[in-house]
């Protein structure tokens, strides 16, 4: 029985490879194009599309525009330090709370690194937020930059 086991998955494992190396080459080119789909629409989006990418424009428009300032990570990282002023709406109850957010002035997101502010941005713009941004840097070029932080004790 052990014999005959082994020369299953042996059979199985030849069966696996061939049809990979016949499968793949199809699968390869349908991922090409698609990437250079993807290439082709982002290169046509402006440098600046949806995002803010200097401290500058961002203080300006925190003073200027009033524009409400959200870090959409976690209580815990928000009260370990974030940005003055920022409110703290978790990306993953960002959905939720659209509908309370204010639409008379800019939007700008922030996480630690810019992953979760991309993903909120992107959430509001498909819930028909037109002025929401995000700050690229996030959290870590704000303080790589110098910037101070508030630190706050988290809710229980």
């Amino acid at each position: 029985m052990k014999r005959f086991l082994m020369g299953v998955l042996l059979l199985l494992s030849v069966l696996s490879l061939s049809l990979t190396q016949a499968v793949l080459p199809a699968w390869a080119d349908v991922d090409q194009a698609a990437a250079e789909a993807t290439e082709s629409f982002l290169s046509t989006l402006p440098d600046d599309y949806w995002s803010i990418k200097e401290i500058d424009q961002l203080k300006a428009l925190l003073e200027n525009d009033r524009a409400q300032l959200i870090d959409v990570r976690e209580p815990g990282e928000y009260a370990a330090g974030h940005i003055e002023g920022a409110v703290n709406i978790p990306l993953r109850l960002l959905a939720v709370h659209q509908p309370f957010l204010p639409d008379d002035r800019p939007l700008i997101l922030y996480c630690s690194s810019g992953y979760r502010t991309a993903m909120g941005v992107t959430v509001l713009h498909l819930l028909g937020v037109d002025q929401v941004y995000g700050y690229q840097p996030s959290l870590q070029g704000w303080q790589a930059a110098g910037e101070a932080i508030v630190v706050s004790q988290p809710l229980s």
